[in-house]
């Protein structure tokens, strides 16, 4: 038997089956819900212990969801929104979009500083969840978020050459920005797009 029931303002369809059983048992399958009980389990009951349990029947109908396979996703590249085909996973395709695209930004970062006096710093990539990008300056090392492939371009090199700065000077001074913005003198443009695209580049 097909009931609905409205959990935290959710209006969710469950079906209902009467059987020999001692307890309510409950199981989500598919992105669908199966409640078994016995006879004897009045209705009130039941759909108590569904609102009871209502943020984990919630929380595992998202899940499901996102793990369709029918169920297509957004990405953003390069400042343009796209959208995946449903067999192709967004974290592995992002992570090959960076591999290609970062590089060649944190080039194009490079040569507007490859004067300024330091070594060429290592390059690496990997998903970030509050920067957009970090470098250690003692060992040379600048770190890019994935997520960046979203940007466009220009924003993608405006932040290597943010880090790069930090071969310069390791901190947020007045010294660091006058020398960034010598070599990157749009930037500003390029921090307030970042700070608003923010939101739905990257997880926060």
């Amino acid at each position: 038997m097909e009931r609905q029931i409205l959990l935290n303002g959710q209006s969710i369809r469950y079906t209902l089956s009467r059987k020999q059983v001692k307890n309510i048992n409950l199981r989500i399958r598919n992105g669908e819900i199966f409640i078994s009980a016995a006879k004897s389990v009045p209705l009130s009951v039941i759909e108590d212990f569904l609102l009871r349990k209502a943020a984990w029947i919630l929380s595992a109908l998202a899940e499901s969801k996102q793990k369709e396979p029918n169920c297509e996703s957004t990405v953003w590249l390069c400042g343009e929104q796209l959208t995946l085909p449903p067999d192709v996973n967004r974290d592995s395709w992002q992570k090959e979009q960076a591999a290609h695209l970062l590089p060649a930004a944190y080039e194009q970062a490079w040569e507007l500083l490859k004067d300024a006096g330091f070594s060429k710093p290592a390059l690496r990539l990997r998903k970030m969840k509050s920067r957009w990008g970090s470098c250690i300056p003692s060992k040379a090392v600048i770190t890019l978020n994935t997520a960046l492939v979203g940007a466009p371009v220009d924003c993608q090199v405006a932040v290597a050459a943010h880090e790069l700065c930090h071969m310069l000077h390791p901190n947020h001074s007045k010294a660091f920005y006058t020398a960034l913005y010598h070599y990157v003198p749009d930037y500003e443009r390029c921090r307030n797009y970042l700070k608003s695209a923010q939101g739905f580049l990257i997880d926060l």
